[in-house]
């Protein structure tokens, strides 16, 4: 389990987890957290899964979950006009824009570890929060005018 000693404080709120780590990091993790929010995830096994993200395991599972994702968007969205479900398209429309964020994460990750350019994992963060900006500014509006479904008519 990954402890408070592995971990190398890059800036005030930038932790990285070096790919010396383990044998089969592919490139080094980072979290972006306070001090006492990164004690806390210390303590359970969230960190853990990161550092598997950065395996070559990981990145082909990330690749297979996008694949997934797309399959069960085109799934949804087939159902969901079948049977005329607002619901239905809204939760498609959710899970297209999990594959956006997955591809943003994967391509960020891919370009650091061929590039090795400092802050491209940062790159991939400010797209990240961009998407959830987004989302979240569209839901606060169709709350506000009382319309709560995400499809287009």
């Amino acid at each position: 389990m990954v402890q408070m000693k592995d971990l190398v404080r890059v800036d005030k709120y930038v932790w990285e987890i070096p790919k010396s780590y383990r044998h089969d990091m592919r490139v080094p993790a980072r979290i972006y957290a306070s001090r006492t929010l990164l004690e806390k995830a210390l303590t359970d096994k969230s960190i853990e899964q990161l550092v598997n993200a950065t395996t070559l395991p990981g990145i082909v599972i990330s690749l297979v979950s996008i694949a997934v994702m797309w399959a069960l968007v085109a799934a949804k969205r087939q159902v969901g006009r079948a049977l005329h479900s607002a619901p239905i398209l809204a939760d498609a429309n959710c899970t297209r824009v999990c594959i956006y964020m997955s591809v943003v994460l994967l391509t960020a990750s891919g370009m650091y570890e061929l590039t090795h350019l400092p802050y491209l994992d940062a790159a991939g963060s400010l797209g990240l929060a961009w998407f959830s900006f987004k989302e979240g500014k569209e839901c606060f509006e169709k709350a506000s005018s009382g319309r709560y479904d995400c499809c287009p008519r």
